[in-house]
C-alpha cells in the first residue's frame, strides 16, 4: 500500500512539473499578447476620440473592436489558463485514486 502511495505522489509531482513548465512558457508569451494588445488599442483610441466627418460612424465600428480585445486579452491571460490548471488538477486526482 505504502509503495502504491509513494507512487501516485511521483506521479502528481511529475505531471504538476509539466503543468509549471507549461506556465512558464505562457509567461513568455505574455509580453507579444500585450505589446500586439496594446498597438491594435492604440491605433483605435484616435478613431474613437475623432471629431470630425464621418466620426460617428467610424466610432460605432472601433468601439466593439476596443471592448473585444480587451475581453479576449483577459480570456487568453486568465480564464483559459485557470480553466486548465482546474482540469489538470482533476486528471491528476483522478490518477491518484
Amino acid at each position: 500500500m505504502r509503495d502504491r502511495e509513494l507512487y501516485s505522489i511521483e506521479k502528481a509531482r511529475a505531471l504538476l512539473g509539466g503543468i509549471a513548465r507549461n506556465t512558464i512558457y505562457e509567461l513568455m508569451r505574455v509580453r507579444p499578447i500585450m505589446m500586439t494588445v496594446a498597438a491594435i488599442i492604440g491605433g483605435l483610441l484616435p478613431i474613437m476620440w475623432g471629431s470630425g466627418t464621418g466620426s460617428e460612424v467610424m466610432r460605432r465600428i472601433a468601439a466593439p473592436m476596443v471592448g473585444g480585445m480587451v475581453s479576449v486579452t483577459v480570456l487568453a491571460l486568465i480564464v483559459i489558463p485557470a480553466i486548465y490548471a482546474v482540469v489538470k488538477e482533476v486528471a491528476i486526482r483522478r490518477e491518484g485514486a
